[in-house]
């Protein structure tokens, strides 16, 4: 016997709640909050044209569903993104456990494991989306096949590279470097 719980979500399936109506209320929420954000279409009296963001943001979310390759991206890559986001909550949760009080933890410590946990981030969600679309394995299978041809090599070497100077650019002000003032 199936619970009742899992036919409620095969006839959301069915129906096409999942294919259509959220991808619709999703694109449509994140194109209206930006056009009411930016106020790229005008405002009037100081507050945002509410109608007109809402006319571009239906249109938009209305083409974003006929598009099933767009939905398919929506349907993959945003419960990874969940899954990404619950991995950077315990990690932050294992490091405040360790850390219980703020005297133990430098501030600058804190500042660079923040932004190396943004960059972690925004490097998974990029890969995500890559894998999504169905881009991420044709570079990889690329990448086994031809790692040592002079392109991957230098395109490796040139990572190294800039990452090197933004590390060696980026401490300037630390540990007896010069300083403004």
């Amino acid at each position: 016997m199936v619970a009742p719980l899992v036919r409620t979500i095969q006839f959301l399936e069915d129906f096409g709640f999942f294919d259509v109506v959220l991808p619709f209320i999703l694109a449509f929420t994140i194109v209206f909050a930006i056009l009411d954000k930016t106020r790229i279409l005008g405002s009037e009296d100081n507050k945002p044209k509410k109608n007109l963001n809402a006319m571009v943001a239906f249109v938009i979310a209305m083409f974003v569903v006929a598009t099933p390759k767009v939905v398919n991206v929506f349907r993959v890559s945003l419960p990874q993104i969940v899954l990404v986001l619950v991995l950077v909550i315990s990690i932050m949760m294992l490091i405040g456990s360790l850390y219980g009080s703020k005297e133990e933890f430098e501030l600058t410590k804190i500042k660079k494991l923040a932004f190396l946990i943004g960059v972690i981030i925004i490097i998974s969600i990029f890969l995500i989306f890559l894998s999504a679309l169905e881009w991420l394995e044709p570079v990889v299978q690329y990448l086994i096949v031809s790692w040592d041809s002079t392109f991957v090599v230098s395109m490796i070497f040139l990572v190294i590279a800039v990452v090197a100077i933004i590390y060696i650019v980026g401490n300037k002000n630390e540990g007896g470097g010069r300083s403004n003032g």
